[in-house]
């Protein structure tokens, strides 16, 4: 596998930021491309009210 990417998507971190790259796909059951939406929540944050163990 080889991955490049312009250095001007890449956030202070080295991570790619994908809200700068703002990404299209191709959407294959209505022939469309598509944009991707933006963000929303925190990974990992969204299901905390759910654990039996928070109180």
């Amino acid at each position: 596998m080889n991955i490049q990417a312009d250095e001007s998507f890449i956030d202070e971190r080295g991570k790619y930021d994908l809200a700068k790259l703002n990404p299209i796909i191709y959407d294959n059951e209505q022939f469309a491309y598509r944009t991707v939406g933006g963000k929303t929540t925190d990974a990992f944050k969204a299901g905390l009210r759910f654990r039996e163990d928070r109180p």
